[in-house]
């Protein structure tokens, strides 16, 4: 990743980390491609609740309870970008066109909640969208408005998320420079980290762990001169009750990839200069002895983490002067048992996202044609089979 500067590295770290299970670059394919199957595409409809005919039939998982009315996203529900549109194909054989307050990290992880920003001259203000009311209700978040470039990060629980400023260069004057928590059974926002005694200091809420009882943040430095600087910026772990702070590892400022789904630790992707690529995990107990997880002679991008924690996907290149395609592994969370599930050869197709389902491994592929198409398989690589069109961005209720 090329680091630019503060501005630029702040919103390319928000970005990649908030995508950073299930996108990415990272050549690769297969002359033994998964099988297409037909697909009668139709445009989804707007997000009304319309019943249109879906991409595909998906197997599905236990639909979310007690969110039957309006358009909440169920459990198991696929979020794909198809060309300049984000789409919803849900489990049982409708799609809807998302509104942009439920991409990424604006939507939260049940698919009920999206989280909206309201333009007002020249700041926004942040709403909460409550989709499982009909008509969908909205909300002022308290503490939210006047905002130059606000970024969030939701709880994995759903009730609650964190949000703070990104200003842009000429609005730092004006700037908060505070994460605020929002909780959503109270219906209140407190500070959760202050740096306003700090001149050049912009704290930005990265992922909560999945107890929701730890948040990573970056503290981004607007003073620093250098745009190859990584000290620049300084990742710190936030216990949220205590609100005591623990200074990260260096690695985890542009490399964090997704807490381990016990809280126990997270996971980073280490870039070398040559762009190779490799997994390590990080023990909250043993900070400054991380595991390397990825093996000589390979270069992990894309990873998903199973729902149970144990294991990872990973979609991986083979370095070397040769490089052959990109394909999947699995492998224990300990980085044991290394096994290949895909067998592409194809060096000029591409891995464009993988998750890890309820009911199997998703993942999308694009080989040159118009959009991305996105398969499911067996958990051992078996059965491919194509579910719907468009990248795969990820699956609501699996993060």
């Amino acid at each position: 990743m090329t680091m630019m500067r503060w501005r630029s590295t702040t919103l390319t770290v928000i970005f990649s980390l908030s995508l950073a299970l299930i996108l990415g670059a990272c050549g690769g394919g297969g002359t033994n491609n998964p099988p297409a199957t037909p697909n009668s595409l139709t445009q989804p409809t707007a997000e009304s609740g319309t019943s249109v005919v879906a991409t595909s039939e998906i197997p599905t998982s236990t639909p979310v309870v007690g969110t039957a009315t309006g358009e909440a996203l169920p459990t198991g529900t696929l979020i794909l970008a198809q060309l300049n549109q984000f789409v919803a194909q849900l489990p049982g054989g409708r799609s809807l066109n998302l509104a942009e307050d439920r991409i990424g990290t604006l939507g939260s992880p049940d698919g009920r909640y999206g989280i909206r920003y309201a333009v007002n001259g020249s700041t926004v203000n942040l709403v909460l969208v409550d989709y499982s009311q009909t008509p969908p209700t909205t909300k002022d978040i308290p503490s939210g408005d006047g905002m130059s470039s606000p970024t969030v990060t939701w709880r994995a629980d759903s009730l609650g998320f964190a949000f703070a400023d990104i200003p842009m260069p000429d609005q730092t004057g004006r700037a908060k420079k505070t994460i605020y928590q929002f909780d959503l059974a109270g219906g209140q926002s407190r500070e959760l980290v202050n740096e306003s005694a700090n001149a050049n200091a912009y704290p930005v809420p990265i992922a909560y762990s999945p107890d929701s009882r730890y948040l990573i943040y970056i503290l981004n430095n607007a003073g620093a001169e250098s745009s190859a600087s990584v000290a620049a910026n300084q990742a710190v772990l936030l216990d949220v009750s205590a609100g005591t702070k623990t200074p990260l590892p260096e690695a985890t400022t542009i490399g964090f990839s997704g807490w381990l789904k016990d809280g126990s630790g997270y996971l980073v992707v280490n870039y070398s200069a040559e762009g190779v690529a490799q997994l390590a995990r990080y023990n909250l107990n043993a900070l400054q002895s991380p595991t390397t997880l990825t093996p000589a002679g390979a270069s992990d991008r894309l990873i998903a983490l199973s729902p149970d924690g144990k294991f990872v996907v990973i979609a991986s290149d083979p370095v070397g002067q040769n490089p052959g395609a990109t394909n999947i592994y699995r492998m224990g969370i300990d980085g044991a048992n290394r096994q290949q599930l895909t067998q592409f050869s194809d060096t000029t197709q591409t891995i464009t996202g993988l998750a890890w389902g309820a009911d199997g491994i998703y993942y999308s592929l694009y080989a040159g044609a118009d959009q991305d198409t996105v398969y499911r398989m067996d958990l051992d690589g078996k059965n491919a089979t194509q579910v719907a069109q468009g990248t795969l961005q990820g699956i609501v209720g699996l993060r």
